[in-house]
């Protein structure tokens, strides 16, 4: 089932692509180890990302090294005039707000690498309050076959926020709004972030063990990127968000409006 389900993993862009109006993408996947089907359903009009497994982890610490650490992930950019989610009428071009993004996983952490354009980097505020400043906020549906008709969040889908902090007495951070998490377990992600000329970059590993999620070559879960900025220094405000599901920002929490992500495993080493 397992080499079956990442040959799956790169059919289901195609079926997407021919199927870009449907409410939902219905794949059977035989065993090819049993006479067993499995059904997996997919959501479109949305994205469907890729994380490959990751022999070596990357050295957490914001340099985003591609030659060596990111080199088997697709690269993801949030830029377009479609991407823009929340307030379009406030953002202010892909010059000033985008993003590029790398993504890896391995048996204890989920990885993710991103360059945000963001000038200037706008953060005043801290811990659940972040959203009122330059952040990042990634949401997973660690069940969606049973979630897939849900519309709102449960014990499963999770919102992880990610602050860049202000580069001088606000530190990076990351914050779980949902579901309830302890604080000691949050701490145990790692993050790096540093400033640029044109915004700031990070690198994060969560643990699966927060998203209590046992990870395997295949597994498909639900997923939204959205990348949010605040336009004037010194404010607290959510001006714009962009977005891998540009209908998320707008629906919270609503599992409707995610996208697809698949973890797989292209050079076999899991």
């Amino acid at each position: 089932m397992k080499r079956a389900l990442v040959v799956l993993s790169i059919l289901a862009l195609i079926v997407l692509g021919s199927l870009a109006f449907a409410d939902s993408v219905t794949l059977n996947v035989a065993s090819s180890s049993s006479a067993s089907t499995q059904t997996l359903k997919l959501r479109t009009e949305t994205w469907t990302q890729y994380a490959p497994y990751f022999p070596q982890p990357p050295v957490i610490d914001g340099k985003i090294n591609l030659s060596d650490e990111w080199y088997l992930s697709p690269r993801y950019y949030l830029g377009l005039p479609v991407d823009v989610g929340y307030q379009p009428e406030n953002w202010e071009g892909q010059e000033k707000q985008s993003a590029v993004y790398y993504m890896g996983w391995d048996q204890n952490y989920f990885y993710m690498a991103m360059e945000v354009n963001a000038t200037p980097v706008v953060q005043m505020a801290v811990g659940s309050n972040m959203w009122q400043g330059d952040h990042i906020e990634l949401w997973f549906d660690t069940q969606m076959q049973e979630d897939f008709d849900l519309k709102q969040p449960n014990k499963a889908i999770f919102q992880i926020g990610i602050s860049p902090g202000n580069f001088d007495f606000i530190k990076p951070e990351i914050y779980v709004w949902t579901p309830p998490v302890l604080a000691s377990e949050v701490a145990k992600c790692k993050l790096a972030a540093v400033e640029t000329s044109t915004g700031y970059n990070f690198e994060v590993a969560i643990p699966w063990k927060l998203l209590n999620v046992n990870p395997e070559p295949g597994m498909l879960m639900g997923f939204v990127v959205s990348p949010s900025f605040t336009n004037k220094p010194g404010t607290l405000s959510q001006d714009v968000m962009i977005s891998s599901s540009p209908k998320s920002p707008n629906n919270w929490g609503n599992p409707q409006f995610f996208g697809n992500l698949f973890l797989i495993d292209p050079l076999n080493k899991f």
